[in-house]
């Protein structure tokens, strides 16, 4: 059975389908200077041990209730660090799967890299035949979009930086209808600006329903 990714997951392919994407916000395209001077601007240049201040200053500033004001928040564990939704990294991820809604790869040619490790759910995929399955695995949907979608980035103390996403894919099946929707998981690991890991998790059992439905 011939598999295709769409919206970082798995679906049977329906042949014969053209789509009308839209975005559940506006996608004014990748605007690599704008996020490399916001980058400047918050100082995420690596190296992020020298943050932990701020962000140690910042938790004493606001109310943390019950037993938070027992605990040390800074950790010094190899897999401890902090995480933030307000970063550049953040921001690329957001646009990156905006970019996918519209259609739009530019930004996962630019960002991610040539070698990178992609996995989709049990599926190990290059960046080409990623990128190049987008079109195709969303040609059965109109009004595909994200919603409800929580961005964050984990700064670990070992140096290592991962963008993890939730989010709800809907899209419109051609054929009958019907709205799909369903949960997902994605995680980007990044090098410095660079994705160099991306792994995807989600049930995939509606997509091979409502495409074999429509076929």
């Amino acid at each position: 059975m011939l598999k295709q990714f769409l919206a970082f997951g798995l679906l049977t392919t329906v042949s014969g389908c053209t789509i009308n994407i839209t975005a559940e916000r506006e996608h004014e395209g990748f605007e690599h200077e704008e996020w490399r001077e916001d980058k400047e601007h918050h100082e995420w240049h690596g190296g992020h041990h020298e943050h932990h201040d701020e962000w140690r200053e910042d938790k004493e500033h606001h109310e943390w209730h019950g037993d938070h004001h027992d605990r040390d928040h800074h950790e010094d564990g190899e897999w401890s660090g902090f995480i933030t939704e307000h970063c550049w990294h953040s921001e690329a991820a957001r646009e990156m799967a905006a970019g996918y809604c519209e259609g739009e790869y530019e930004i996962f040619h630019e960002l991610v890299s040539p070698d990178a490790m992609i996995m989709v759910n049990d599926d190990d995929i290059s960046k080409s035949e990623w990128i190049e399955s987008f079109d195709e695995g969303k040609a059965p949907y109109d009004d595909v979009r994200h919603e409800d979608m929580v961005v964050t980035t984990m700064f670990y103390n070992n140096d290592r930086m991962f963008t993890n996403m939730w989010y709800t894919w809907k899209g419109v099946v051609r054929e009958t209808g019907e709205e799909l929707s369903t949960r997902g998981y994605a995680c980007f690991e990044w090098d410095g600006e660079r994705v160099v890991g991306f792994y995807n998790a989600f049930d995939p059992r509606e997509y091979d329903r409502t495409s074999s439905e429509g076929g």
